[in-house]
């Protein structure tokens, strides 16, 4: 575990004390916490086995913490399929004179916490203090720039360079606009990252991490706002990804337009139970409208959703139980995980009130056992996570008992990313299956 201090740090102090016959209580420390490490679903981290004051975050979360000052001892775990790791376990003596920042990476696949303190700023302060920490393992150093929106880098120096697990990088501006830029070190010319406008009031106190997509969406390279508040920075030229799959109980093909009919389809005869491929949309707040074929007056959805930055998107439409045309919009994360593999399931089976899914070993009598989850069209769940290993799919309806696919064998692989998407079968009593992702060689 690497344990990194940077800026001035105060000496360390011992917490004892009493006034009269009373028992003082230690002045607080203030601490943030990110969860940069990829491979793993979510982190919680706990100052000594305290639940009561547990953070818990998935990846690219932050959260902030005020505890006692003193001597503790701090605890990373995380979960695997049935069972919970104990990860880290590291002392640490806060400072009521300092602040901290622990980030979670995850380096080869091992989760470790890196630490940082700094001066606790009190009082009024005159100027935002920046810091910038690199928790992005197999990105090399960058340069780091904090800029007016315009600024030709040409012209001025960076504030500095950062590496993975290294120092931090702290400097104070004034309240302004800004944008982030990274650069590789030494040319101004290759930018790596830029973001949106930064608007800096009040002088505030902000901590930035730069980590890995890991697939978590379609960028390169993810910075994030860290505080009780935790935001992904947008990024100035990086669109999303957005692809299309119906399940309609008719099986015609679609047309989708984005926000109007007026020009050509972003998904043009969208075919019956297949996912299309990924299109490109800028981000902020888009219509996908849904028509039959070649007929683009007739409107019979429009699915409203505000795309983000860098984000991977499937759109889900099929007609509901009761007939009406509905849709699921997934924001999609395909990152692998260390020692599982993870299933995401899809249902656009209409003909149906509701289906079970059980991924069960070779060979089981799902009689008595329970499904992995049931689903109602339109439905989706995301990141279902399994022991990698051999397995068989099958699809029930639970109403009725009824079989409705299977059983299906497939090979789950360590961490390999697996999609399903369930669909009315051609006569209207059965499902069909359409596995995609990692499923597909």
């Amino acid at each position: 575990m690497k344990i990194t201090h940077w800026l001035s740090v105060a000496a360390l102090f011992a917490i004892a004390g009493c006034e009269g016959e009373g028992i003082t209580r230690p002045p607080p420390t203030d601490v943030l916490v990110f969860n940069a490490a990829p491979n793993v679903e979510q982190i919680t981290f706990r100052r000594e086995n305290d639940v009561n004051t547990q953070l818990t975050l998935s990846y690219g979360g932050g959260a902030s913490n005020r505890w006692d000052s003193g001597p503790y001892e701090f605890n990373l775990d995380y979960p695997v399929v049935g069972s919970v790791v104990r990860a880290v376990t590291f002392s640490e003596t806060l400072s009521p004179d300092l602040d901290y920042v622990f980030v979670a990476v995850s380096p080869g696949g091992q989760p470790e916490v890196l630490t940082f303190a700094r001066d606790n700023r009190a009082g009024n302060a005159a100027e935002a203090r920046i810091t910038f920490i690199h928790a992005f393992d197999g990105l090399g150093p960058v340069d780091v720039y904090f800029e007016a929106p315009g600024t030709m880098l040409g012209s001025t120096a960076p504030r500095g360079t950062v590496s993975f697990a290294g120092d931090a990088l702290s400097f104070e501006i004034p309240d302004a606009t800004y944008r982030v830029y990274l650069t590789t070190p030494g040319d101004r010319d290759d930018v790596l990252f830029e973001s949106t406008n930064q608007g800096i009031a009040n002088s505030p106190d902000l901590v930035y991490v730069v980590s890995d997509p890991a697939g978590q969406g379609s960028a390169d390279i993810v910075v994030s706002r860290v505080g009780q508040v935790t935001v992904r920075l947008g990024q100035i030229g990086l669109d999303s990804s957005v692809r299309f799959v119906h399940g309609l109980n008719d099986r015609m093909d679609r047309d989708v337009y984005l926000d109007d009919t007026m020009s050509g389809p972003v998904f043009p005869a969208q075919a019956f139970g297949v996912l299309s491929e990924y299109a490109d949309v800028d981000l902020g707040p888009h219509s996908f409208i849904v028509t039959p074929l070649g007929n683009p007056g007739t409107e019979e959805l429009s699915v409203e959703e505000t795309i983000r930055s860098g984000g991977l998107y499937t759109i889900l439409v099929s007609n509901t139980s009761d007939g009406e045309i509905a849709a699921q919009r997934i924001l999609e994360d395909k990152r692998s995980m260390t020692g599982q593999a993870t299933l995401t399931l899809l249902n656009a089976a209409g003909l149906f009130e509701v289906v079970g899914v059980y991924v069960e070993a070779p060979g089981t009598d799902i009689t008595n056992e329970g499904a992995l989850v049931n689903l109602l069209p339109p439905g989706f769940a995301p990141r279902q996570a399994l022991l990698p290993g051999d397995y068989e799919i099958t699809i029930e309806n639970p109403l009725t008992g009824a079989i409705l696919a299977g059983p299906v064998p497939v090979t789950l692989d360590d961490g390999g990313v697996y999609g399903l998407l369930i669909v009315n079968g051609a006569g209207g009593s059965t499902v069909d299956l359409v596995l995609y992702d990692d499923f597909i060689p």
